[in-house]
């Protein structure tokens, strides 16, 4: 009951009232006369953590209050076999240094990476967590770490939205890395990453599968690409927008002349 109203307190914006309320859930339980862990303990301290970041007015005082207050509960939460309670933990410490306030990728990264070194399980906090980290690594152009953290995701959340979005983090990162292998590797995880299904790509806008193309296009796999277009063609088709016809037709002849359709590619770009 704490749990839940220390969250609706923090929801309301009342960090005060709610990191009161995270501080009152007890580290144990009485039952039968033994005293058993709280599951949600470490996650409930790492809340009131975070409300402690939030009635602060100076940043730097209220991250180093903060992680003073959650490094000692890693600590505990490892002892304690604890794996989710440490991600949960160590999520809300990479937060106080990658946030639209503040972005310290090597700070962040060095509180997360234990989650993929040290940790296991499925639990959404380690979910959560590893997501954090791969936004950072591909942020960073840290590439062949992002491809252990998505390798580990696709392990324990095959069909969730974190693999989703663990995919594109990584098609961006090396799609603005842009060497030659690095595009080529963008355009395999482009064709991995429309298969999933929460990728929904079905359902797709045309503008979308433009810019899926163009990776295509740009990693050598111009044959997928036209296929790909095609549908954006047909879809554009309805909406009468004359710059995503334009586009469609661009990217079609630059996936032709890139198969060697030179024919092809000058009549796509004559419909313009």
């Amino acid at each position: 009951l704490k749990l839940q109203q220390a969250t609706e307190a923090e929801m309301d914006g009342d960090y005060r009232q709610a990191r009161d309320l995270f501080r009152r859930v007890s580290r144990t339980y009485s039952d039968g006369g033994i005293e058993n862990p709280v599951p949600f303990f470490f996650r409930a301290r790492a809340g009131g953590a975070r409300c402690l970041f939030r009635i602060s007015t100076d940043l730097e005082q209220g991250i180093n209050d903060a992680a003073g207050e959650l490094l000692p509960l890693l600590v505990e939460a490892r002892k304690a076999g604890s794996d989710g309670g440490e991600a949960a933990l160590r999520y809300e410490l990479a937060l106080l240094h990658w946030s639209d306030q503040k972005k310290s990728s090597a700070e962040a990264i060095e509180a997360l990476m234990p989650v993929l070194e040290q940790l296991n399980g499925d639990s959404i906090y380690r979910e959560g967590a590893l997501l954090l980290l791969q936004e950072v690594l591909c942020s960073e152009g840290e590439l062949v770490e992002a491809e252990r953290c998505l390798n580990e995701i696709r392990k324990f959340w095959p069909a969730g939205t974190s693999l989703v979005a663990a995919s594109y983090y990584l098609i961006d990162g090396y799609r603005t890395a842009a060497g030659p292998g690095d595009l080529k590797r963008a355009g395999e995880l482009v064709l991995q990453w429309i298969r999933l299904p929460g990728s929904k790509f079905e359902e797709s806008q045309p503008a979308v599968r433009l810019g899926l193309a163009s990776i295509l296009i740009d990693g050598g796999f111009a044959k997928e690409a036209a296929s790909m277009l095609a549908g954006a063609q047909e879809a554009a088709r309805g909406t009468s927008d004359e710059f995503l016809d334009i586009g469609v037709s661009y990217f079609l002849a630059k996936a032709a002349n890139a198969a060697g359709k030179h024919g092809d590619a000058l009549e796509s770009l004559d419909s313009i």
